[in-house]
């Protein structure tokens, strides 16, 4: 494995990846569990980081932030499905929104554009696939996952009962 040459908290990529291997290969096996691993550095997107989850069968996070790539993007240079299902977090960028909101009941963001480029790319995939929305994507999750749901054709499951949004300060009332 090639280093990159950059440095990262007094170590190179090469020995991050060194080290991951190690603790992979002496931890317990993970494959009897669905694990997946959230990169902090597009840095680490390169195929060889990619082939180490792989081996162990960790499912690579894909992350929509604005640092990150594109939907279509984590395709173009490795196949990023690592495992025999993927995790999608939508989880925008923190300073921005907090600035448009405080109270995480509706969507300030509008993010469709954004979930149409996800739907289009993870129709394609043949995996169960996971998605995850934080508050600080569009405004309020509950709606970006409906929002995403209603992009990508599925229904919503049966429930007897709906979510309701609670006030601030409501929650564990």
């Amino acid at each position: 494995m090639a280093s990159t040459g950059r440095k990262y908290g007094g170590s190179t990529l090469r020995n991050y990846y060194c080290k991951l291997q190690r603790t992979l290969l002496t931890s317990q096996k993970l494959s009897s569990r669905e694990t997946g691993f959230l990169p902090c550095n597009k840095d680490w997107l390169v195929p060889q980081f990619v082939e180490t989850l792989r081996e162990h069968g960790i499912a690579l996070a894909l992350i929509d932030q604005s640092w990150m790539p594109r939907p279509a993007q984590w395709f173009e240079r490795f196949d990023p499905i690592t495992a025999d299902f993927s995790y999608v977090r939508w989880l925008g960028d923190r300073k921005d929104i907090e600035a448009k909101a405080k109270v995480w009941n509706k969507i300030v963001v509008d993010r469709s554009a954004e979930l149409t480029e996800w739907a289009d790319v993870l129709r394609k995939l043949t995996v169960q696939v996971y998605v995850y929305a934080n508050n600080h994507y569009a405004g309020y999750s509950p709606a970006t996952v409906e929002m995403f749901r209603n992009l990508w054709g599925m229904q919503a499951p049966e429930t007897t009962t709906r979510y309701r949004v609670a006030e601030q300060g409501q929650l564990f009332r």
